[in-house]
């Protein structure tokens, strides 16, 4: 783990993209421009040589010094960000499936820093990969449309309008994916919460056409399609992390034959965690609650993921992940979770208590990920299920514990 938020912010510099010298007195100034020309050079050699000490041995030739650049080698060292950029532009929907797996959220998410000049590079990055993750659901969403895979597709709009919850065509495209599915309440719950969205965000009204979409559903007559459905969604339109299912008026049931895990597909292999790996497996058998605790960056959703996927065969209830880093609003914990493990609740039952008294003693594990921005809503989440269900466990990803009752 890096010792600084400074050396963590140079270590994402040289990373976007790699391969790319960067001038030792441009990193200077990039992280210590306040100071003395002497003393910020001094500052950025002694962050290189931790960073160079803290990286794997296999890797810390990929960190190049060629006379006055500075540079990381691509070819030794693996970046996410790269990886996404390249799933994006393939375009093909198995690599846009995983674009939805590896964005997770705002680049660097928690780390400030009060340099001008590296806070305007980081928010030009975070808006930069937020559109590009925009524009990939996008893309996939039209593709999962024309392939008439209707379950996949509700959960890529969702995902999309959790990224940008203004773009009404997609709140039209998740009502009628949702009659097609027979969860009628489900899309009329959609077409409140676009509603309240355009009157919160813009004190608007929705588009006749959205108002028409909902007077049809409401009165069972045949759906048309929507124009923007036709040819899918603009480029610009698609967003991927947990969200905001639209829970239906009927009693709170899982649905029917349902999938035993949502875990994303592995991107890569976890190599050189197997101590990490045995160590937390080993805690979760013993406690029911766990929580992974840790700076950004450093691998806990990756290591909390693979620990989960081996977890599948001692749940016969299954595996569910809840992404938690899209959400801004602590009050969505619940409907996230409830999205995750598949429940239909009442539209007023969106509350901790609600959700877990649905899942009647299930085995299962549930996986919270990235609590920190919404930590107090996670840690009642948590508490609610334990109380709840005898039978399940939670494992948690956090940069600070959750403090709830039981935790290790």
């Amino acid at each position: 783990m890096l010792p600084t938020k400074k050396a963590q912010a140079l270590l994402a510099y040289l990373a976007l993209p790699p391969g790319q010298p960067h001038p030792r007195e441009k990193l200077a100034t990039l992280l210590w421009g306040d100071m003395q020309d002497a003393q910020a050079r001094g500052n950025l050699r002694h962050a290189l040589s931790r960073i160079r000490k803290l990286l794997p041995p296999s890797a810390r030739s990929g960190l190049v010094f060629d006379g006055p650049s500075v540079a990381l080698d691509p070819s030794i060292v693996e970046v996410d960000v790269a990886r996404f950029e390249r799933l994006v532009a393939d375009g093909r929907p198995a690599a846009l499936e995983q674009v939805a797996g590896l964005y997770r959220g705002d680049l660097l998410a928690g780390l400030t820093l009060a340099e001008r000049p590296f806070e305007e590079w980081l928010t030009s990055e975070r808006e930069r990969l937020h559109e590009l993750a925009i524009q990939a659901l996008g893309r996939l969403l039209a593709h999962q449309q024309q392939a008439a895979t209707a379950e996949p597709a509700v959960q890529t709009g969702l995902r999309l309008l959790a990224l940008d919850p203004l773009q009404e065509p997609v709140h039209r495209a998740v009502m009628r994916l949702y009659t097609k599915l027979g969860r009628r309440e489900a899309a009329l719950r959609q077409y409140q919460l676009c509603v309240d969205t355009l009157k919160r965000e813009l004190s608007t009204p929705p588009e006749a056409e959205t108002t028409q979409l909902y007077q049809e559903i409401l009165g069972a007559r045949t759906i048309r399609p929507d124009r923007a459905e036709v040819s899918g969604p603009a480029s610009g339109s698609v967003a991927p992390a947990p969200i905001t299912d639209l829970l239906s008026t009927r009693s709170a049931v899982l649905p029917e034959a349902p999938p035993q895990t949502n875990l994303p597909a592995p991107t890569s292999e976890l190599i050189g965690r197997a101590t990490a790996l045995a160590e937390v497996t080993e805690v979760l058998g013993a406690h029911r609650l766990v929580t992974l605790i840790g700076a950004g960056g450093i691998g806990k959703t990756r290591l909390g993921l693979e620990v989960a996927r081996q977890q599948l065969p001692s749940f016969a209830d299954g595996v569910w992940v809840a992404e938690l880093a899209p959400l801004s609003d602590p009050g969505l914990v619940p409907v996230t979770v409830a999205v995750a493990l598949g429940l239909t609740l009442p539209a007023a039952a969106e509350s901790p208590e609600r959700v877990a008294s649905a899942l009647g003693g299930r085995r299962l594990l549930l996986v919270l990920d990235n609590c920190e921005h919404v930590i107090e809503a996670a840690a009642h989440m948590a508490e609610a299920v334990l109380r709840a269900d005898p039978h399940a466990r939670v494992l948690a990803t956090s940069r600070e514990p959750l403090r709830a009752p039981g935790e290790y």
